[in-house]
Order: structure tokens, then C-alpha cells, then sequence
């Protein structure tokens, strides 16, 4: 029924302090600049789960830092609320340079059930609708979300083990599923259907986005 995906950004980070120490910097010369460089993460953690070829996009963009330096670095939006609103499947993702701490999820909101994955701490844990009479079903659920979150800890101590638990381990999938269709005709493991819808997504959210010349939609 409905997509939640929420990307945080630390600015105080090597990669945000390198950004804003330098006006000359590639970030600032995209046409989307950090969002641009950012917001493909969340964007397309919804795609696969929005049928529709052109969903409406409605997206707002702020900077909220206090540091000016009266060039291109006073352009980059540092927080970006993005509604996209398909014929059955509406979706909400949230880019903030600012909430803490530092979050990377996704919500599916399903008919029977809603999931949520957590890309940092490499957990999913799946909240249930409950039966049980009033009192008793609200006792339930923190001792099935607990036992759901031990269970994914005790997986990732196995991952870990294993040497399967570092930042860049998704990347070795997608590299070994793209190989494997090369060689042996499986799927690609992104579709080109969801990076083209992917990509005109942003485009609708870049040129939404307020700018110093007074540019942008929002």
C-alpha cells in the first residue's frame, strides 16, 4: 500500500567536510548536487514496488545548515521530502543531512503485514497484525520484535564470521547476478525498466529543487 524510505547524511563526514570545504568540488557542479549523488539510494529501494511507468512526484527541498559561503555551496540542499503517489501504491522518502543519528531504512506497508529493513544495522524484522484480545496484543508485539531482532543479530554474528558482514558485501552480489547474466542469460539484477524509472524520478525531484536564481519548482 505504501513505501517509507529514509536516507541520512552526515556533513561532518571526510566525504560532507570535503564537499563544503570546496567550492570547486564535482558534487557542486550536478545538476541535482548531493542529492544527486545520494538520492538514487532510497529512490530505488521503492521503485520495484511501484508498478506504475510515470507516478506523480512532488518534492520539496530546504537547506537547513547555518554555514554560508556566498557561492555554489550555498545551493546544495541538505534536506529533501519526496511524495510519490502511483495508481495503488504511494511512497514517501525523506533525504536529512541532519536527524540523528544517521539512519538508512525501509518501510513497506503491506496488506497483511508491514516490513522494515534497517541498511545499517543489516536487519529485517516483519511487524504482524495480532488477534489477540486488546490488552493481551499489546503486550505481544515488543516480545516478538525482540525475538525478531535477536534472531537477525545471531545472523549477522554467523555474517560477520563468515567475513560476510562488511559495508560493500551487497556489492559482490550485484556483481557476481550482472556477470551471471552476461554469461548465462539470467535477469539483471536491477532491470533496465526500474533504472530509467529510477532516473526520471530524480530528474522530477532535481528540477523541483530550490535554487539561489530563484529555479525549481518547490
Amino acid at each position: 500500500m505504501h513505501l517509507e524510505a529514509f536516507y541520512g547524511y552526515n556533513l561532518d563526514g571526510p566525504f560532507g567536510a570535503a564537499l563544503l570545504g570546496d567550492k570547486d568540488h564535482w558534487i557542486h557542479s550536478l545538476p541535482g548536487k548531493l542529492l544527486q549523488n545520494t538520492l538514487d539510494h532510497p529512490m530505488s529501494k521503492v521503485t520495484e514496488f511501484l508498478p506504475d511507468d510515470r507516478p506523480t512526484v512532488v518534492a520539496s527541498g530546504a537547506v537547513r545548515r547555518h554555514a554560508r559561503f556566498g557561492d555554489v555551496r550555498d545551493d546544495l540542499v541538505d534536506e529533501a521530502r519526496i511524495l510519490i503517489r502511483g495508481e495503488r501504491v504511494t511512497a514517501y522518502v525523506t533525504f536529512s543531512a541532519h536527524a540523528r543519528p544517521v539512519h538508512h531504512f525501509l518501510r513497506v506497508y503491506g496488506t497483511k503485514n508491514t516490513a522494515h529493513v534497517d541498511y545499517n544495522s543489516r536487519t529485517c524484522t516483519l511487524d504482524v497484525a495480532h488477534t489477540l484480545p486488546s490488552a493481551i496484543g499489546r503486550l505481544v508485539p515488543a516480545f516478538q520484535s525482540a525475538s525478531s531482532y535477536a534472531r537477525e543479530g545471531l545472523r549477522n554474528v554467523s555474517l560477520f564470521r563468515k567475513s560476510q558482514f562488511h559495508f560493500f558485501v551487497g556489492f559482490g552480489e550485484l556483481f557476481k547476478r550482472f556477470y551471471r547474466s552476461l554469461l548465462d542469460g539470467t535477469p539483471l539484477p536491477i532491470s533496465h525498466r526500474d533504472i530509467l524509472r529510477t532516473s526520471w524520478m530524480l530528474e522530477e525531484v532535481f528540477a523541483q529543487m530550490p535554487r539561489r536564481d530563484g529555479g525549481g519548482r518547490a
